[in-house]
């Protein structure tokens, strides 16, 4: 293990820390949480509350893939630290190609399951 491996693990391990802290912080929400939204209202992106099915386990849903998505970071600081960098190398770009494809099918997912779907469409006369 040398200094430099050390470092650069406790680096990589800051962002599976950042990822975490996002999916604890999305537990506790009481308004629904929002990973990006198609119909902006001003500046916030915020998503309306009476859309939602069931805030508390939408917002369970996104913890949830946060969380996942903050392991493969964990694993690489790991890697990092006992020397393996290309296992690191392909841990870290993977997470950044793939993960973040995940998030955003995982997002259309968890929206699909848990927002409410109009249906009853406005009639235009």
């Amino acid at each position: 293990m040398e200094i430099g491996n050390i470092i650069a693990g406790i680096y990589t391990f800051l962002f599976f820390i950042l990822f975490a802290s996002i999916a604890y912080r999305i537990s506790k929400r009481e308004q629904p949480m929002f990973f990006w939204n198609e119909s902006v209202k001003g500046a916030n992106y915020e998503i309306d509350p009476s859309t939602v099915k069931n805030i508390k386990e939408y917002n369970r849903a996104h913890s949830i893939m946060w969380f996942l998505y903050s392991i493969p970071f964990a694993v690489a600081a790991i890697t990092t630290i006992f020397g393996y960098g290309e296992i690191t190398f392909a841990i870290l770009i993977s997470n950044g190609t793939i993960g973040i494809i995940l998030l955003i099918w995982g997002n259309s997912y968890i929206n699909s399951k848990y927002i409410k779907k109009c249906s009853d469409p406005p009639k235009l006369d």
